[in-house]
């Protein structure tokens, strides 16, 4: 290959901890801390400057990578400035080939053949490591020995609420307990190897946008978890939680109830649930989590996972010249939800009597029932009332399932709090 000249987006901190000589790269970091980015970006260089490198990049579900790790990979070789002449892609299956003879091949640790064509990689990047179990990761290790090049294991996650008393087995493995954001630590496990671990902020992204580090610092007053979970990217123990007892299925059940829509588009995103099932039972699937969509794209993308135009499409009332546009385009089931007094709480109360199935790679929904909370006083109270912020895709569920079981009562029951 001739020789490039590519433009590249690094922070010194990520900078410094990817330069090292390491076995597995450990990165944990808030929203917004570029750290899958930079990750993509530096394998990127490598399989440019190494010929035949051979990376695998994954998530637990593969039907989720398309949009997400897939994606990501893109975004990364265009804003290097790179174009057909020095790389092809395929969706099916999601393969990215170099004019060198690399190559970035993509995994699912859904998939029974997931360790099959692993024999000859030399990299493997495991984004959101926090989806997988330690069995997952055990296999993932154990499979590449690509020849020729030294074999690396890139990892990503951001922080995730924690059990009281224990640590999850990503902590145990590579968190030495002592990182501060932007400070590499590396050491050497007599079973592991070489080891590099970092932590990062936003702050360490000179390149979050000023909106983005707004919404981040707000969640210091309105959401005190969120804040320390994603602007300070430290693990937290979740006060107030309301939903606890939901599962992770592969397949839905039952009959389709109908598709939940929060608009969104620059910082927040435009998020789409399908939901199956009935009043004691429900499951459901997120198809949609992304910004900077407008209506034609997020019309393209909606059709595109299966919505038809008959299918009921419950959408926030808010946008209601979004919801013509997605009319006139063909959503003819469209409709805004009539919202009542008190809503969100009310339906916060009747989802905690549901069970509640969420289908594998869903992952932003996982998240964000993670971290749905009741809101609190400034003495810490827990108030009858959810809390506002990145409940986007939970947003779409309630206006859903609200208009689904009858949003025209005369007056909203009383609200108790539940735990």
């Amino acid at each position: 290959m001739a020789q490039l000249t590519v433009e590249t987006k690094t922070n010194e901190a990520h900078a410094l901890f990817l330069q090292q000589d390491a076995d597995y790269y450990y990165s944990i970091g808030g929203r917004y801390s570029a750290k899958t980015y930079e990750i993509i970006q530096k394998n990127v260089l490598d399989a440019l400057a190494n010929p035949g490198l051979k990376i695998a990049a994954g998530r637990k579900v593969y039907s989720s990578i398309k949009d997400t790790l897939f994606s990501d990979f893109l975004k990364v070789l265009k804003d290097m400035g790179l174009d057909r002449r020095v790389y092809t892609k395929t969706v099916s299956p999601l393969h990215i080939s170099f004019a060198n003879d690399s190559e970035v091949i993509f995994k699912g640790a859904d998939d029974p053949e997931k360790t099959k064509g692993l024999s000859g990689v030399h990299r493997l990047i495991l984004d959101e490591l926090n989806e997988y179990t330690l069995e997952d990761f055990e296999s993932y290790e154990m499979s590449i020995r690509g020849q020729g090049y030294k074999t690396k294991i890139y990892m990503a996650h951001n922080p995730i609420p924690i059990i009281p008393g224990s640590r999850h087995w990503f902590q145990e493995l590579f968190d030495p307990g002592t990182l501060k954001p932007g400070e590499p630590v590396i050491w050497t496990d007599t079973s592991l190897g070489r080891i590099a671990a970092l932590k990062t902020t936003y702050k360490q992204n000179a390149f979050c946008p000023e909106k983005v580090k707004t919404r981040l610092e707000g969640y210091k007053e309105t959401n005190p978890n969120l804040y320390k979970l994603w602007t300070l990217g430290e693990y937290a123990e979740m006060k107030g939680v309301i939903l606890k007892g939901w599962d992770v299925v592969n397949e839905p059940q039952g009959e389709l109830i109908g598709y939940g829509l929060d608009f969104g588009f620059s910082s927040d995103p435009a998020a789409c649930v399908k939901v199956w099932g009935n009043k004691e039972e429900i499951w459901v699937q997120c198809i949609c989590y992304s910004t900077d969509l407008v209506n034609s794209e997020l019309y393209s993308l909606l059709t595109g996972r299966g919505v038809l135009p008959t299918d009921k499409v419950i959408a926030d009332s808010a946008e209601p010249k979004s919801i013509e546009d997605l009319y006139r385009r063909g959503l003819r089931g469209i409709r805004g939800v009539k919202k009542r007094a008190n809503y969100k709480a009310e339906m916060a109360n009747i989802l905690q009597g549901m069970k509640i199935h969420l289908i594998a790679g869903s992952t932003d929904l996982q998240r964000e029932f993670s971290t749905w909370s009741w809101d609190e006083d400034k003495t810490g109270k827990l108030l009858p009332k959810p809390k506002d912020g990145n409940d986007h895709a939970m947003d779409a569920l309630i206006m859903l399932l609200h208009d689904w079981r009858g949003s025209n009562q005369a007056a909203a029951p009383t609200v108790a709090l539940r735990l």
